[in-house]
């Protein structure tokens, strides 16, 4: 049921993902389409930049009339992004509107943010405080467009790449499972071994030596138990070997030991391809803290000594 659940959930990510994103199934499409609009935004304030700097618009400034609105604008959307984890702590009042309508303005006036923030600094960093603010929203933006990117991709690869998918903390639990049905099957091996066969009790003794030495660190610690078995293609070579050598009666269970094998290799990619899709928040979420922090500083100076 857990891994119905977690299915259901990243094909749920990935069903919505066109709705926030150029509107395609295709994650190349929505991605490229995020860069376009970002650069596409970037270039209005390189386009005002050329055009003020040729003297056709006068330079904009952060005490002038266009530069001041630029930025009350940008600091309201800053203040207004950061509502979305209120939202998301207040899921059940469905009269604020739905999630996915909060992620929509989060992620879209979040980028008209950037050339409004731009327009602002007019084109210099300023003093000290002005720069801090100014180089921690282009690093929140530049980790939201990323983590937006990483969303497109990762839900479709763990659908289509992982058929093991399971919860997360739930894969210390899972191995020692595969482990035990692993013993069993050797065990069983040996005792379903013809005693007059010393080949066979040979062939089953050596397959037991390497599920002790290689398979069960494997399963237990990953990479780190077998560097061998972690790398699909030489895993799949080492095992082949297996099934030459073994003997009629152990094909099955050395084909059985490969696909335990297999489903640690599975989880293990499940496990860095969840890394990407949530820890870029680790970064995001406190930049945009310090951001909002900062910001509030810059506008009580700004006022204070305007």
């Amino acid at each position: 049921r857990l891994r119905s659940r977690l299915a259901n959930t990243t094909q749920s990510i990935h069903e919505e993902s066109p709705l926030l994103v150029g509107g395609t199934l295709f994650a190349r499409h929505r991605v490229a389409f995020l860069l376009a609009v970002t650069s596409g935004f970037g270039s209005l304030a390189l386009g005002w930049y050329l055009l003020a700097r040729a003297g056709w618009l006068p330079w904009p400034s952060g005490t002038g009339d266009v530069g001041f609105a630029c930025g009350v604008a940008a600091g309201a959307i800053v203040f207004f992004e950061m509502l979305l984890w209120v939202r998301k702590k207040l899921r059940r009042c469905r009269w604020l509107g739905s999630t996915r309508t909060w992620m929509f303005l989060h992620i879209w006036l979040g980028l008209i943010s950037l050339p409004l923030a731009i327009g602002h600094s007019g084109f210099a960093l300023g003093g000290s405080l002005s720069a801090a603010v100014m180089v921690l929203f282009l690093l929140v933006i530049a980790s939201g467009v990323w983590g937006l990117a990483m969303q497109q991709f990762i839900p479709r690869k763990l659908l289509d790449e992982i058929p093991n998918e399971t919860i997360a903390t739930e894969m210390d639990h899972l191995m020692p499972q595969y482990v035990a049905e692993a013993d069993a099957l050797i065990v069983r091996a040996r005792s379903d071994e013809p005693d007059e066969k010393a080949g066979s009790a040979y062939r089953t003794a050596q397959l037991a030596s390497f599920f002790q030495r290689q398979i069960v660190p494997y399963l237990l610690l990953g990479k780190r138990g077998s560097a061998t078995l972690a790398a699909r293609a030489r895993a799949s070579d080492l095992f082949a070997e297996l099934r030459r050598d073994a003997g009629e009666d152990l094909l099955d269970v050395v084909d059985r030991l490969k696909a335990i094998c297999d489903v640690r290799r599975q989880l293990d990619v499940q496990a860095r391809l969840q890394f990407w899709l949530h820890n870029w928040l680790c970064i995001h979420l406190p930049l945009s803290v310090a951001l909002t922090v900062l910001l509030g500083a810059h506008i009580v100076f700004a006022l204070k000594f305007w």
